[in-house]
């Protein structure tokens, strides 16, 4: 208990009190009041519900307290009615009472009380009594009305015929079609089912009626009062209402320009007259504030509701197929296939009209309705219920009342129909409501469903991607509404099948002449083909073939893959197969093909017909030839590749480097959603590329993104239902129109670029030295020029690399493709490979082949995908060689073979579990990667893929870097992913789809934690860790507040009233903080606008202290380039980008010239010192310091020498290294530190001095640590990080180590200081000091000495030597850079003597490298924060007096407008169109104005000289590859802070 103390006892009795004041309120307010659970102060009942599922959590309090009791969500006091008995009797028989409407929170953020929908008394009997009228008006209820929806169900239709059968998502197709019959009574109008404007409103609808069903929508309804000021979801949800009723607003004003009073063309029309006609009673309801929330009310309800019903029915059907199947057949009895469905039909359709009822029933939309209100006070089943309370009527409790429904948690629609068949009311049957508020729009919905839906499978039978069994039919989201699941859904049109029997009933009418010269012809044909199958009598069976057509009738041509297979089951593992006239023998299985392929692989190695690519290359090429042509092209192309790295080192670079290039173009992604199609073929061309033309391509190439797209259509055209019918009929869709005619003219193009390529390769050919397959090609062709008999000429390369590009690119592009749909498919998959590349390869390299080895859970995952995918399902068709015998029959020569690989990839004899992507089919037992000779991803035999072992590499090695730098993030839940082919054919085409890639290192610090926690998890019986199960009680699985409040309930009774005491006064104290800010905004006056605030985090959540200036730079994207952000309670105004810096910081340099709150340097300096002063002191320092040090010789030759002389040491020390691996950090900072300790101290330090050493380790670490995580989190809650523990801490023990060093140098100079011969800057501070002595004002004391004294000596150490480490790894990030920079230095200074400043201008390009260097790095780049001098007025605004000011200089560096590629590495942005150099007013590193660093000329001499110097005399080698060397920094905060390496120098 000591502990604990008063502040214990403290908490106890606040508890009490408030436990006792909310028991007398609930005893004395509510005396008869039904039962319920006992709620706590503040947050009710809000532990016992599950807000994810309010209304199943409503109904199991229901079985503790019954049919009606009362619930407190949070400070709302809410009487629930449970079962169909309760709602009718208090809604039905007491109707009256219960007819005033309940709060909705998040409607209500928008109506206030307005609108016919939630409002009250007798507004609301007024509208809604004008309403009933206006909508009958209109046709409601009548047959005009029925008219308007027929009309559109036939736009719906059309809409939908255009998908041509394949898959949709059916929520924007019904949403357009439903709003458009609302929108004709209350606009006059429809939408075209295309507009912009219309579909925005719709996905206002949708979004806001999604997040009432969301945690935070219900977490809304019980906190609304705070929680419409935080931020969150529910300010997204006000944005889209506003939305709504801004256009609403738009569409009154336009009805009221052109109204005539005596001809209402609509609802608000109608609403207008009657506000004119009543304009003169001061008690009207009618003004424009509920016209325009009515007709928000009307809109809204009457679009989603009925819309997101149809949506939930398909989803049903589609699970029930059996179901569907009847309700077509009770369409095609009663209304048959000529006219359309009317409501009459409805009387006739017993099974239909109760599948209708019983969709509305098991998908209950809203579940809990809309809260009622009692509206006086209420006697109702022996309780007294106060006038205004709140009642929630769970429609869904009635809707699924056993009493009422025999089965009511089973879609059943027995439920609506007698044992007679005969349809049945029931009245339970609720999902309009009931009473004086039930849904004036029920006869409007019902006429919707039953039309919509019958027009629709009276045209459209229903098919699902997935199989009916794995449908799942419960809903997404349940809240205020009950959200169905996305889907997709195929619909096939009716009509195909009803052509096919008039086709055939007119078929059956022919006579005469024609039938009998038609039956001649067919006579002529059958007989031909038979004549023609005798010579073929040895051939497997088959089925048979009809004459010219072949087997066509049997397959189905959208799925002939699927077709084939099935085929097998009739026929075995290898039957004949006509496609068209030509007989194919089709071989499927493992078996089958390991026989063909393998053991006879020599038979087998003809290439068979492939008419979509033969048609261009006319069987030349390497893919395509065959016999001696294709033996010698294969054997010339394997060692061509294996000599230009193929299966070695040196092309795994090339791929890692390539990784690297799309890692980099993946994270411009910035986490927002995209298709990875282009990115994945431009990474897996370019490996190609490297091979074949001896270069890679840009990403934003312009003629290679149009390659990718040649190369992306065609594959995708040959594996349509097009390429399949060029497949069976080539002679014939050669002459027909058609897509598949595109195919001829996309390879017309690669050729015409290859050809581009091969000129360029002949005129600059050196035989001695090929530089790419091409070159190795044309020397090939030279060196046989005089055998007539080759195969090397130009035509066949011009083929060959067509097909080597084309295959290098798509196959293994595709495969990726596949494979990260699969992994958003299976997130475990991707977490056990985030572990697996975590344990083996780390986050501080790159992946390499080697690590495959350790890695079999990757291998396995990579080896499930190629099989899953079966990007080339088929294979590339065969022939046979020469006559042979096989299994029994004879095979001749020349025969096509088509080896289903798919059916291997598939065999249920090989693979236990085919038809499910499951990694476990490559691993044993054990968990060790394990081969399966099945696996045929590359075929088989002879005619291998050539580039297997390229693409596996590559495979590896992109999958795994992406993964090691991000996580997978899926725009929709996992289990709705289709992971089916969009088409299948020559390949199988993955679905286009869009995705999130976040960083994992954001995610650093919680990987950390969980790899904590697994190493302290329980080990199990096996040497497992043992899994810890959540609890299963809904209370545990709120929040991590509500599981705190529940564990310490079961701890003990002190421990949970202080709990609870601390979490009261925390809401309390939150609450008061809220209304304080708001106070503090309003006399803050024109601040900038800026994300909204939380009490004392401030603008926390928005951020990442771990990358601090990209989080500003983001939040400017949405607030401009000047706006406010709160660093905790700290108002800070952000500039971004160049022109807002320069307005501020040079156009107004005295306004913005104090020193803004540092709390991370105040606490050592307290305002002392030249860098962290403002005002007069900051003035009179700073000039004397620019003085002094000019006097000491700062941009002068003396320090110039200084410098040159500092340069030779180091490059000694660097020659001491005798070219071993080291870090260079300690040697760089001691060179650079003993430049300013020569000014500021008098003398250098030994490099060896192990003070000077202790005193640079102090520097680099707490320029690190205020550059990290910690040292961001202080400067944000200074405050509160002063009593915690943690790293910052060592800031200050640094600082205090750095203060008594200086201290103790500054007692030295006292005791040898000559007033007349000052050595350094610190005997002249002292002597100015010995000057003002007696002047009580003056700023020169020990204090401003020794901060002074620091901020030289830092400042003039640290960023200088970071910005020399940062250039190493930049020079040897880009060697050709560094190779420029020698041959300019070589030229202008030579070998024997040192450089010096006046070489600069006569070196542009080092110039340019030097400036890019610092551009590129923004070694600070929010530069030091700012302050207002005085209430300012900057672009609008007003900034009061001392208002912090943070000028994101990175921005400026980045700023496109002033850079033409600001987030690469390019010296070119410092050099003219003749390469002369260049400057920019938008170079800031110094920071500009009033406060540019005071030694920006001393640091630009040091990085020159210093880094010429070693350039000079040395050439830098890294340990990796340049691909792999990363630039992002360690970490970034008060500075960028490079990745720590080593390298070598090696002497010139």
């Amino acid at each position: 208990m000591d502990p604990l103390g008063a502040g214990t006892l403290f908490l106890i009795i606040c508890l009490s009190c408030l436990a006792a004041l909310s028991t007398w309120r609930q005893r004395h307010g509510k005396s008869k009041m039904p039962p319920g659970p006992t709620p706590l102060p503040y947050i009710g009942n809000l532990l016992q519900v599950n807000l994810k599922d309010m209304h199943s959590s409503l109904v199991k309090i229901s079985d503790k307290y019954g049919p009606v009791y009362t619930i407190h969500l949070g400070p709302r006091r809410v009487v629930v009615l449970h079962g169909y008995d309760a709602v009718k009797e208090a809604l039905v028989d007491q109707g009256e009472e219960f007819s005033g409407r309940g709060e909705q929170a998040t409607f209500d953020w928008l109506f206030c009380g307005y609108g016919v929908a939630f409002s009250n008394g007798e507004r609301a009997k007024q509208l809604r009594r004008f309403a009933i009228t206006t909508l009958r008006n209109f046709g409601m209820g009548k047959r005009s009305i029925e008219e308007q929806i027929l009309e559109e169900a036939h736009f719906l239709l059309e809409a939908l015929r255009d998908t041509r059968g394949a898959p949709f998502d059916p929520t924007y197709f019904l949403s357009r079609t439903v709003s458009n019959v609302i929108s004709s009574i209350t606009f006059g109008n429809r939408f075209d089912y295309e507009d912009k404007e219309f579909l925005s409103l719709l996905c206002m609808i949708l979004e806001s009626f999604r997040f009432t069903a969301t945690s935070w929508g219900q977490l809304y309804d019980f906190f609304s009062g705070p929680m419409q000021f935080m931020p969150g979801p529910q300010q997204k949800a006000f944005k889209q209402l506003a939305g709504l009723e801004e256009f609403i607003s738009r569409k009154v004003k336009e009805h009221d320009k052109t109204l005539d009073l005596n001809s209402p063309r609509d609802f608000i029309d109608s609403f207008l007259i009657k506000m004119h006609q009543e304009k003169e009673n001061p008690n009207s309801e009618f003004f424009v504030k509920n016209i325009v929330l009515t007709t928000v009310n009307v809109f809204f309800a009457g679009t989603e509701t009925v819309s997101t019903t149809m949506r939930y029915g398909f989803l049903i059907l589609l699970k029930y197929p059996e179901i569907e199947e009847k309700v077509h057949q009770e369409i095609d009895r009663v209304i048959g296939r000529n006219r359309g469905p009317n409501m009459d039909d409805r009387l006739q359709m017993p099974y239909t009209e109760a599948v209708i009822h019983e969709i509305q029933r098991f998908a209950d939309i809203l579940p809990m309705g809309l809260a009622r209100r009692v509206i006086r006070d209420t006697q109702f089943r022996g309780y007294t219920i106060p006038k205004g309370t709140e009642v929630f009527p769970l429609l869904g409790s009635v809707m699924r009342d056993p009493k009422y429904f025999a089965r009511p948690a089973v879609f059943d629609p027995q439920h609506f129909l007698d044992e007679n068949g005969k349809f049945k009311k029931n009245d339970a049957f609720m999902p309009f409501s009931v009473g004086k508020r039930y849904c004036f729009g029920e006869r409007l919905a019902r006429m919707e469903l039953f039309l919509f839906i019958t027009s629709i499978l009276q045209n459209f039978r229903f098919k699902s991607p997935i199989p009916p069994e794995k449908i799942d039919i419960s809903p997404m989201l349940v809240g205020f509404a009950a959200i169905p699941r996305f889907y997709k859904i195929c619909m096939i049109p009716q009509k195909l099948r009803a052509a096919a029997g008039r086709l055939w009933s007119a078929a059956m009418d022919f006579s005469g002449s024609f039938t009998l010269l038609l039956g001649a012809v067919l006579s002529c044909l059958l007989f031909l083909t038979l004549a023609s199958t005798k010579k073929l009598r040895g051939l497997p069976p088959g089925p048979t073939p009809l004459p010219f057509i072949g087997n066509m009738l049997q397959v189905d041509m959208k799925e002939l893959i699927t077709s084939l297979r099935e085929l097998s089951k009739t026929y075995g593992p290898m039957y004949t197969f006509y496609l068209g006239s030509r007989p194919c023998v089709v071989l499927s299985g493992y078996q089958a093909l390991k026989e063909a392929l393998i053991d006879k692989a020599e038979e087998f190695s003809g290439r068979g017909d492939f008419p979509a690519v033969q048609m261009w290359s006319n069987g030349n090429g390497i893919v395509y030839g065959t016999g001696e042509c294709w033996r010698q092209l294969r054997r010339f192309a394997i060692t061509t590749f294996k000599n230009f790295g193929m299966g070695k080192r040196s092309i795994e670079e090339r791929i890692k480097e390539e990784a690297q290039f799309l890692v980099e173009e993946l994270r411009k992604t910035q986490g927002k959603p995209f298709d990875p199609t282009f990115f994945l073929s431009c990474a897996g061309s370019n490996i190609i590329s490297t091979l074949v033309f001896g270069s890679r391509f840009e990403y934003t190439d312009k003629k290679f993104l149009m390659l990718m797209d040649l190369i992306n259509k065609n594959w995708k055209l040959m594996s349509s239902t097009w390429g399949q019918m060029l497949f069976t009929f080539p002679k014939i869709m050669r002459h027909v129109p058609g897509p598949h005619r595109q195919i001829y003219k996309n390879y017309l193009k690669l050729a015409e670029f290859v050809g581009e390529r091969l000129e360029l390769n002949r005129q600059t050919l050196d035989p001695n030295n090929p530089r790419d397959f091409i070159d190795c090609f044309l020397i090939k062709i030279q060196q046989e020029k005089n055998n007539p008999k080759t195969y090397f000429n130009e035509d066949t390369m011009s083929k060959t690399t067509v097909n080597l590009f084309f295959a290098g690119t798509e196959t293994v592009s595709s495969t990726l493709r596949y494979g990260l749909r699969i992994l958003l498919r299976h997130p475990e998959v991707e977490e056990k490979l985030h572990e697996e590349i975590d344990q083996v390869i780390g986050v501080n390299r790159s992946p390499c082949l080697e690590d495959k080895q350790k890695m079999p859970y990757t291998d396995a995952v990579l080896h499930e995908i190629q099989r899953y995918a079966d990007i080339v399902p088929m294979g590339v068709p065969h022939t046979v060689t020469r006559d042979i015998q096989f299994r029994g029959y004879t095979l001749p020569k020349d025969l096509n073979i088509i080896p289903l690989l798919c059916t291997s990839q598939f065999d249920p004899t090989q693979f236990k579990n085919p038809d499910s992507f499951d990694p476990t089919h490559f691993l044993d037992e054990n968990g060790r990667f394990k081969k399966n000779d099945a696996f045929m991803a590359f075929s088989a035999g002879k005619r291998v893929c050539l580039g297997e072992g390229l693409a596996i590499a590559e495979l590896f090695v992109f999958l795994t870097t992406i993964l090691q730098n991000f996580k997978l993030k899926p725009l929709m839940d996992p289990k709705d992913i289709d992971i089916t082919p969009e088409s299948t054919g020559l390949g199988s085409v993955p679905r286009p789809y869009q995705f999130c890639l976040l960083p994992r290192e954001a995610e650093g610090a919680a990987r950390g934690r969980r790899a904590a926690w697994q190493t302290a998890r329980p080990v199990g019986p096996r040497g497992e860790r043992a899994l810890i199960k959540a609890p299963r009680d809904p209370a545990a699985r709120h929040s991590p507040a509500a599981m705190e409040l529940s564990g310490a309930a079961s701890s003990s009774s002190s421990s949970a009233a202080a709990s609870l005491a601390l979490a009261l006064l925390l809401a309390g104290l939150f609450l008061g903080l809220l209304a304080g800010q708001r106070r503090r905004r309003r006399r803050q006056g024109r601040m900038p606008p800026g994300p909204p605030p939380l009490p004392l985090l401030g603008n926390l959540l928005q951020l990442d202290p771990r990358a601090m200036h990209r989080s500003l730079e983001k939040l400017s994207q949405r607030y401009g380039p000047v706006y406010t952000i709160h660093l905790g309670s700290l108002p800070c105004v952000v500039l971004c980008g160049y022109q807002a810096v320069k307005e501020a910081l040079v156009d107004q340099a005295d306004d913005f010239s104090d020193r803004g709150d540092f709390p991370v340097f105040y606490r050592f300096t307290q305002g002392n010192g030249i860098a962290f002063s403002s005002g007069d002191k900051w003035r009179v320092l700073r000039r004397f310091a620019l003085q002094t040090l000019k006097n000491f010789g700062m941009g002068r030759s003396s320090i110039e020498e200084r410098i040159q002389e500092e340069a030779q040491c180091l490059g000694r020390a660097f020659r001491e290294t005798g070219g071993a691996p080291f870090n260079p950090i300690d040697l760089v900072c001691r060179a650079v530190s003993n430049v300013i300790c020569a000014v500021v101290f008098g003398d250098r330090f030994d490099y060896g001095d192990a003070d000077f050493l202790t005193l640079l380790d102090h520097f680099n670490e707490n320029f690190k640590i205020m550059s990290s995580f910690w040292g961001e989190l202080y400067n944000i809650f200074p405050r509160l990080m002063d009593l915690l523990p943690g790293r910052h801490q060592q800031i200050f023990r640094n600082f205090e180590a750095l203060r008594q060093f200086i201290a103790e140098r500054i007692r030295r100079h006292q005791e040898s200081l000559n007033p007349s011969d000052p050595r350094d800057f610190i005997d002249c501070f002292l002597i100015r000091m010995e000057q003002e002595k007696q002047d009580p004002l003056s700023h020169f004391n020990m204090e401003t000495l020794v901060m002074t004294t620091h901020n030289l000596f830092f400042g003039g150490t640290e960023t200088t030597s970071t910005t020399l480490r940062y250039s190493f790894l930049i020079l040897m990030k880009y060697p050709h850079v560094a190779a420029r920079v020698h041959q300019e230095i070589d030229q202008v200074i030579g070998r024997e003597r040192a450089p010096c400043l006046a070489d600069r201008q006569l070196m542009p390009y080092t110039d340019a490298v030097l400036y890019e260097i610092q551009r590129f790095i923004s070694i600070l780049p929010m530069g030091l924060p700012r302050a207002v001098t005085r209430d300012t007025p900057f672009r609008d605004f007003l900034l009061p007096k001392g208002t912090n000011v943070i000028p994101l200089l990175s921005s400026v560096h980045s700023d496109p407008s002033q850079f033409k590629d600001p987030d690469s590495f390019n010296p070119a942005n410092f050099l003219d169109e003749k390469d002369a150099f260049k400057s920019s007013e938008a170079f800031m590193p110094f920071a500009p104005g009033k406060r540019i660093c005071l030694g920006a000329g001393l640091a630009r001499m040091e990085i020159f000289l210093f880094l010429i110097t070693l350039l000079q005399h040395f050439t830098f080698r890294p340990l990796v590859s340049p691909a792999d060397i990363d630039l992002a920094p360690q970490c970034t905060g008060l500075g960028n802070i490079p990745p720590p390496f080593e390298f070598q120098v090696l002497s010139r």
